[in-house]
């Protein structure tokens, strides 16, 4: 046994030596062969020559195999493109369970945060999460799309919301197809139940079956009110509970999204998603979008065969010919009185100058208001008590137009027609257009020039007379700002005694007045007891 083994072995050794030696022998001949010859008798035996004819002949049957296949198989679809979502919205009838997969409307939050009325929307839990199930999406949002499309048929108000960063562009572009409103920024509580107060000055407007507005309806608008919307899509309840609120007050059916952490019960038609995803909001709002203006289209169509599909309800009774004419004429010496007409509007309004010229004229109109506001308010809006610091009875000045109070008292009235002073000498700011730059700079020049002047020797003597002229004459020296400072400080004895406690803190020179004030605060405070720090300090100034 083992030497048959050994032989086995030996014999198997021996059979591959000789191969090996052929080889070497091979090689050893053909190395004084060129390099090109080599290779071309290497590659001769391993390719077989090109038959042109047989090519030709291959080509045509992979033609004719094509042709013949070309119907045969799957039809590859179109990418997942979501970018095309906000500028191309899909349609109700493009919904999928494809699309809201590739969307991330299946992806809800946490178990520890869901919400049990959304037990009936969840398919499962994967990896601490909630599944929506997409069944419940694509029912529940293709009758969200027959809501909004019956509410465009008749002629409603959709009101868009989504408050979320992102969401501007989708929310703009469904208000857009839909022709109603949009709201992206915060919503302000009441705009629904208190409409009239905090929507009063918005424009209201009257229009036909066609979307064309109607003339003559002004004055009876203004007694109407703000308008309410028809039906609310809001895309992120969790923030809007107010407005959701405000709408189940005023029985306005709303449509919203509703993720496994919201309460369903918030709005009339859930769309159980994920409000997270950007994606899977632009493809809701999109959807709803084109809902709209399907029954947007639908509503303008019967209207254009002469068939009202939905009934008026504003309660409103019809214009006559002598209103609707009178909005017209309005209209038109409004849009002359401020400069615009309807050869010119669309040129002022896309231009630059303009914009630029109205901000640089609200600047300097703000400028010259404060000003001027600065100005009467020294004079606390009363003409004696202007006409007593002003005016220091010259009986030499016959002509009373020529007189310094007659031009103050112009300028005063000039400040009130700018200030809209009222009868209770509150200031009520106007419109910036109905004070000009120029007459606004002349009234905030001639005011400093007036308030900077010195007074006279005589000016302040009879300031300081008209006062009982005891002690030093605070006018003395002064300027006509300074006398009204000196005035108002007067009239008010704890802004004297403040006054007082801030020179005396400084080491500032006392005057007489300021002593006095001292020495009554000193024995106000003799008898009572230093309970705190304020109360030390207070008897320390004596």
């Amino acid at each position: 046994m083992i030497l048959r083994s050994i032989a086995l072995r030996q014999g198997r050794r021996a059979v591959a030596k000789p191969a090996r030696c052929l080889h070497s022998s091979a090689t050893c001949l053909q190395q004084n062969q060129p390099i090109d010859a080599a290779s071309y008798s290497f590659s001769s035996r391993i390719q077989p020559p090109v038959d042109g004819d047989q090519v030709a002949r291959d080509y045509q049957a992979f033609k004719h195999h094509q042709r013949v296949t070309n119907s045969i198989g799957s039809v590859v679809s179109p990418t997942y493109q979501p970018h095309t979502q906000v500028t191309k919205p899909p349609s109700p009838d493009d919904i999928s369970l494809e699309l809201l997969l590739a969307s991330q409307s299946h992806l809800g939050h946490s178990t520890s945060l869901w919400n049990p009325a959304n037990a009936r929307y969840i398919f499962g839990v994967r990896q601490g999460i909630h599944i929506i199930s997409l069944d419940q999406t694509a029912s529940h949002l293709r009758r969200a799309c027959a809501v909004v499309r019956g509410v465009a048929q008749r002629g409603g108000l959709i009101l868009f919301v989504g408050t979320r960063d992102g969401q501007e562009r989708i929310v703009t572009k469904a208000a857009e197809l839909a022709g109603g409103c949009h709201l992206f920024d915060r919503w302000i509580p009441g705009s629904i139940t208190n409409g009239p107060q905090i929507l009063g000055r918005c424009r209201t407007k009257v229009v036909d079956e066609n979307d064309k507005e109607i003339k003559g309806f002004e004055e009876q608008l203004e007694a109407k009110g703000a308008l309410k919307p028809d039906l609310v899509v809001c895309l992120n309840p969790m923030e809007n509970y107010v407005l959701l609120h405000e709408c189940g007050l005023n029985n306005i059916p709303t449509i919203g999204v509703i993720d496994t952490d919201a309460n369903p019960t918030w709005v009339t038609y859930p769309i159980p998603a994920n409000d997270d995803s950007l994606r899977c909001i632009n493809l809701i709002g999109g959807v709803l979008g084109r809902a709209a203006e399907a029954g947007k289209n639908w509503r303008l169509n019967q209207a254009a065969g002469g068939i009202v599909t939905y009934a008026a309800s504003h309660n409103l009774a019809t214009p006559t010919a002598d209103q609707i004419a009178a909005a017209h004429e309005a209209e038109r010496s409004f849009a002359q009185n401020e400069g615009f007409n309807e050869d010119t509007d669309k040129r002022v309004v896309t231009s630059t100058g303009p914009a630029d010229q109205e901000a640089d004229i609200q600047e300097n109109v703000d400028q010259t208001m404060m000003s001027a506001f600065e100005y009467a308010q020294f004079a606390d809006f009363d003409e004696d008590a202007i006409a007593a610091a002003f005016d220091m009875h010259f009986p030499d000045r016959a002509a009373p137009e020529t007189t310094e109070l007659a031009e103050l008292r112009e300028k005063l009235r000039r400040t009130r027609s700018a200030l809209n002073v009222s009868s209770d000498g509150e200031p009520t700011y106007l419109e910036s257009t109905q004070v000009d730059v120029k007459t606004g700079a002349e009234l905030e020049e001639e005011a400093q020039d007036m308030m900077d002047e010195p007074l006279t020797q005589q000016e302040a003597a009879a300031l300081h007379a008209q006062e009982g002229g005891k002690g030093q004459n605070p006018y003395a020296g002064g300027s006509y700002r300074g006398a009204l400072k000196v005035r108002k400080n007067a009239a008010d004895p704890t802004l004297r005694r403040m006054i007082a406690l801030k020179r005396h803190a400084y080491g500032e020179e006392l005057s007489a007045e300021d002593q006095e004030e001292l020495r009554k605060l000193s024995e106000s405070n003799k008898n009572a007891p230093p309970a705190d720090e304020g109360d030390y300090a207070l008897k320390r100034t004596s």
